[in-house]
Order: structure tokens, then C-alpha cells, then sequence
């Protein structure tokens, strides 16, 4: 792909997401906002889909590290034998050494 190609998509992208910024914050629906606005619905959602894309292809490669809460309450987290699991729906499933269950949700009174 050339130089001006390239400049053109990168204009194209930019001014498709300050679209759909706009949508997100004026409260309206999607297909209200593209309607009030001239803006084919399916062009919203091709450029979303884009915009989608190229946000994951930048990150990919990236390491990114989430901080989970977690109580540290005696009576609130007990210890399993077997190791919790984290999963991603992208990168398969990583075993945690804490050996830590999530905190139970308190039973009903009978």
C-alpha cells in the first residue's frame, strides 16, 4: 500500500472515530443517531468493526496486566486444593499459584 493510501485510511479511520464517540455521548441509538445524521447504519458498523480491529492489532504483542480485587478476609476466601484458573477468551487459560477461591456468596436461611 502506498504513502497516500495509507494517509487516507488514517484520515478515514480518525474522522469515523470521532463519529462514534459523538454517538456514545449524545444518548441516542445507534440507529436513531445515524439517522438523524445521514450516516448509513451499516457504515457505522463497518468503520466500528475497523476501528475494533485495528485497536486489538496495536495491543496485540503488548503484555497487559489487570488488577483483580480480591478480599484477604479469613472468613471470606477459602483455600482450594487445586489451583484457580484464569481464563482468557483469546490466550487460553492461566493457572494462578495463590491456590485462592473467589469468596463464597453467603447461603440462604432456610
Amino acid at each position: 500500500m502506498d504513502s497516500i493510501t495509507q494517509t487516507k485510511n488514517q484520515y478515514r479511520l480518525e474522522e469515523w472515530q470521532a463519529v462514534i464517540k459523538r454517538q456514545r455521548s449524545s444518548g441516542e441509538s445507534i440507529r436513531t443517531y445515524c439517522q438523524n445524521n445521514g450516516i448509513k447504519e451499516a457504515s457505522y458498523y463497518y468503520w466500528l468493526k475497523k476501528i475494533r480491529k485495528t485497536a486489538m492489532e496495536e495491543k496485540d504483542g503488548a503484555t497487559t496486566f489487570v488488577p483483580v480485587p480480591w478480599t484477604t478476609s479469613k472468613k471470606r476466601c477459602r483455600t482450594r486444593r487445586r489451583p484457580l484458573l484464569v481464563s482468557s477468551s483469546r490466550r487460553g487459560r492461566l493457572p494462578s499459584r495463590s491456590g485462592m477461591a473467589p469468596p463464597r456468596k453467603p447461603s440462604r436461611p432456610s
